[in-house]
């Protein structure tokens, strides 16, 4: 059963009652009240009058005698009354005579009180004297009136006036509404549950009845007018369950198509402000579904950049009539960028636009289809290569710019061409065993040559790879033109196998060409010849000089050797200023084949001691010559190339421009100085090297000082001569650390000697130092470390350097020994004479002492020319204010000439073999009661 309505019109009837009568007894009761409040009010104020009055006159005896006892009584009787709640009594000076307050008493209309009136309300009545005309002020008399108590019988009144008047109209209200309940209310209630049982989807021709007293009054109407409406609700409703179900039909058809297309419908009023969308428009703007899209939420989402162009083709659809189409960037509400296509049209009405209709579409997908395919096109015609594609017949179909301008053709010329015409020598014939080729493999590269439309022939490689599209089978042909990197690799390999400066071969090629010579002279049974040519004090040029003049020289006699050899022979650099000849066939006879070997070496010692006339200088260069016959000499190549090499090294031994053979003995001399390089490497860490000390005297035959001499004891040679190990050392640069050992023990040696007080002030200890360990750019810092470690005054140090040592880069040799003297280390060049320095040289350099080379000072005084040489380097000496030692003397006789010309201190074996320090240290203690300074010989 249906539930009576929670409203019906007995209950609005019975709301609308009360409030008339509430309103109507308001009303009434609001006019009494006024008029009493009114008639109230001048009956309180009259009688609070009276009060004033009487108790003015007690209060004017008070404060006239001032008396303040009879103005406390004057105050107490008046708050007897219970609406007075405050008194005061002031004298002429307004001082207060008396006063009292009590507290207001709680109640429940005091609201009403301040809505009417103010609540408490004050009363001055000024007190004046009595017997005095006229009246003189003597005071005032203050009361504060609680008007709220004032009003109390007010009050009560006037809620029982209200109370009586609503209650009688509410009485009449609840018989009124009995009747109408009776005779309109329940019949329509009857109406209405009727109306509720009838479907609205489905009547079914059900119809309303109405009782007879109601049939020819106003109810009767209603209900002939609800079964008339009945019946053609039932009729619409059959039609439009007919239309819905088509429209139905059609909606979710293109919906699914808007989704699938990613289409969302709209309009808008631009009368009034109304948007109507599709659900799939806040899909595009990925907004979720219900969203209550206003025109800002698609206006302020589109791209700021393309706001311009949207508003402009919306003006201009306006003013043309013609529908407008255009693409632009959205943001969607997850931050997305997005591409759309917009449709639309705008619909005016007397020439202005009032409807707006079209369809947005999400165009992300397509953008980036068109996007990849404006890339592809475009990568394609930027690319260096030529992209071709090609179909199964062989017939181009697209070609990329590339291709047109590298081959000559337009695109019109080459598509639906075969691509033969890129490659004439390629025949169509063989074209279905390419094509199989291609099919077959993943990635089909071939080198080839192609030719352009003018008949210019380059080198290409083409790379191919197999697709089907549209059930059709392709191929992208890569076609890049390798005409430099051929030219690369061309270089390459030039630079692989031949060297830089001289564009001569290197080492790589020249062994390549070794092991063939070798293995075509061992097949046809000839002799062949190797010659191994280093060039004879190359450095100095390169000190003096400079590389560029040095790389001049190199190259010039590159030039000069292959100018001058047999086609067939090669002449090869392996660096530095090292060249190898091979003479691949020089005779079946081996002396034949070693004469002539011998003739060709001769002819190239002879090539190279020609003038080279290189940026301004005339220069003379001589060269050393290891030659070796093969290939008996020995089986490998790297073998043949060492004993050229070994013997090279012997050729310079002999002196500069020499030709040396290689023989047998020179295999058993390198393998000595491999095994004694490989024991030197350990020899240091070993404790293997030994210091002897070969002392230095003057002509009273007084020590003046010593030299410290290096010396190796093998474990399992014994001692080694230091012509032997000493230029391995240099060679392999261990001698930057066996040369610092040796100058720190000396150091330490002095130390030990000068705490025993055997080493007096007068003496130094000379101290060879290798050319390399000399040139090391750290090695002034080395000296001066030992220095401060060792803690020994500095001019008991001598360096002692070669003289050949000095004459390149004599700036840099200068700056460095000034660097040494100032140290306080003493300085002296060891050999002199052997080299080239002159007056002017040793004028520059910062030297302390001069030791004539032994070699002159052996056939004194008989050689003339030693004795004339010997003579000039002690006046030379002389002149720059230089010490004089002569090295190597043996003889009384040698002393005598010496001394004869102001040579007057000595070392050699007339006074004393090299010995060791400790047999040194007994020396010292016998003679350095005898000890002089040179300074005073």
């Amino acid at each position: 059963m249906i539930r009576k309505p929670r409203h019906s019109l007995s209950h609005k009837l019975i709301k609308l009652s009360i409030l008339l009568a509430l309103a109507i007894s308001l009303l009434i009761g609001t006019v009494q009240v006024s008029l009493d409040y009114m008639e109230h009010s001048e009956e309180k104020a009259l009688i609070v009058k009276k009060i004033l009055d009487v108790a003015a006159h007690t209060a004017t005896r008070a404060v006239q005698t001032s008396d303040k006892a009879l103005a406390d009584h004057t105050i107490a009787g008046l708050l007897e009354y219970p609406f007075i709640v405050q008194v005061k009594i002031f004298d002429i000076d307004n001082q207060q005579l008396g006063q009292r307050q009590i507290a207001p008493r709680k109640s429940a209309t005091r609201f009403i009180t301040r809505l009417l009136d103010t609540e408490f309300r004050d009363y001055l009545i000024p007190l004046e004297s009595i017997d005095s005309t006229p009246k003189r002020n003597l005071g005032v008399l203050s009361i504060t009136v609680d008007q709220d108590v004032l009003f109390t019988s007010f009050y009560s009144h006037a809620f029982s006036l209200l109370t009586g008047n609503f209650i009688a109209l509410l009485i009449l209200t609840f018989v009124l509404l009995a009747l109408f309940s009776s005779y309109v209310t329940q019949p329509l209630i009857t109406i209405a549950e009727k109306i509720r049982l009838i479907d609205p989807r489905a009547p079914e021709k059900q119809r309303l009845l109405v009782e007879n007293r109601n049939s020819d009054d106003e109810l009767g109407q209603l209900v002939l007018s609800c079964n008339k409406f009945i019946q053609a609700t039932e009729d619409l409703i059959t039609e439009r369950h007919q239309n819905e179900t088509a429209l139905l039909r059609n909606e979710e058809l293109l919906v699914k198509t808007n989704r699938l297309a990613k289409v969302g419908g709209w309009d808008y009023s631009i009368e009034t402000g109304e948007l109507l969308w599709s659900k799939e428009l806040c899909n595009i703007l990925g907004l979720p579904a219900g969203y209550e899209l206003d025109l800002n939420d698609i206006y302020n989402r589109i791209d700021l950049e393309h706001k311009p162009s949207v508003e402009k083709a919306l003006s201009q659809s306006v003013k043309s009539g013609d529908p407008f189409d255009i693409k632009f960037s959205m943001v969607r509400a997850d931050n997305k960028n997005i591409w759309v296509r917009a449709i639309g049209l705008a619909t005016t009405h007397k020439g202005k636009p009032v409807w707006f209709s079209g369809i947005l579409q999400d165009n992300t997908e397509n953008r980036r289809s068109e996007q990849a395919l404006m890339l592809r096109d475009f990568a394609l015609n930027q690319t260096p290569d030529s992209i071709l594609t090609i179909d199964s017949s062989g017939t181009v179909v697209v070609a990329n710019d590339t291709t047109c301008e590298r081959y000559g053709y337009t695109r019109e010329e080459l598509i639906g061409q075969t691509v033969d015409i890129f490659n004439p020598d390629f025949e169509m014939t063989a074209w279905d065993k390419w094509w199989s080729a291609v099919k077959t493999n993943e990635k089909l590269v071939t080198n080839t040559y192609n030719s352009t439309k003018a008949g210019e022939r380059f080198p290409v490689e083409i790379s191919t790879g197999y697709f089907i599209y549209d059930d059709k089978e392709f191929c992208i042909m890569s076609i890049k033109d390798i005409t430099e990197r051929k030219q690369q690799d061309e270089e390459i390999q030039h630079l692989a196998y031949h060297d830089i400066l001289t564009g001569l071969p290197n080492r790589s090629l020249l062994q390549d060409r070794l092991r063939l010579a070798i293995t075509t002279a061992r097949r046809h049974q000839y002799i062949g010849a190797l010659l191994f040519i280093d060039l004879d004090d190359f450095k100095k040029i390169n000190d003096s000089l400079g590389h560029p003049t040095g790389d001049e020289v190199l190259k010039e006699l590159a030039n000069r050797f292959t100018a001058n050899l047999r086609d067939e022979d090669t002449v090869a650099r392996l660096g530095g200023d090292e060249f190898v000849v091979i003479l691949p066939y020089l005779s079946a006879d081996i002396e034949e084949a070693d004469q002539k070997a011998l003739g060709f070496a001769e002819k190239l010692l002879d090539l190279v001691s020609l003038p080279h006339h290189i940026l301004g200088h005339e220069l003379q260069v001589t060269a050393s010559i290891g030659m070796v016959l093969f290939p008996d000499a020995a089986e490998s190549a790297d073998s043949i190339l060492q004993f050229a090499d070994t013997a090279m090294y012997q050729a310079k031994a002999r002196g500069r421009a020499n030709i040396t053979r290689f023989t047998a003995e020179m295999t058993t001399k390198a393998s000595r100085q491999l095994s004694l390089e490989n024991q030197l490497r350990n020899a240091l860490n070993n404790e293997e090297y030994l210091l002897y000390v070969q002392p230095q005297y003057n002509y009273q035959n007084r020590l003046i000082g010593a030299e410290i001499l290096l010396r190796w004891n093998s474990p399992t040679i014994g001692l080694v001569s230091p012509t032997e190990f000493i230029p391995i050392l240099e060679s392999t640069g261990m001698v930057f650390q066996v040369g610092e050992w040796v100058i720190r023990r000396a150091c330490q040696q002095i130390k030990l000697w000068l705490d025993q007080e055997i080493w007096q002030d007068g003496l130094t200890l000379a101290v060879n130092i290798s050319p390399r360990q000399f040139r090391r750019p750290q090695f002034v810092n080395e000296v001066s470390d030992i220095l401060q470690e060792t803690d020994i005054p500095q001019r008991h140090l001598e360096i002692e350097i070669t003289e050949g040592m000095v004459i390149h880069n004599i700036e840099e040799i200068v700056e460095k020994l000034n660097h040494i003297r100032e140290l306080g280390v003493m300085v002296s060049i060891d050999d002199f004479g052997m080299g080239y320095s002159s007056l002017s040289y040793l004028k520059k350099l910062p030297i302390d002492t001069l030791k004539i080379d032994q070699s002159f000072i052996r056939d004194l005084p008989n050689d003339l020319d030693d004795a004339a040489i010997v003579t000039a380097i002690i006046a030379m000496a002389k002149q720059l204010n230089l010490r004089v030692i002569a090295e190597g003397v043996e003889t009384k006789q040698q002393i005598n000439f010496l001394h004869e010309n102001d040579c007057l201190e000595f070392q050699g074996y007339y006074f004393s073999k090299p010995m060791p320090i400790s047999e040194f240290e007994s020396l010292l203690l016998t003679e350095q009661t005898d000890v002089i300074s040179p300074l005073a010989s």
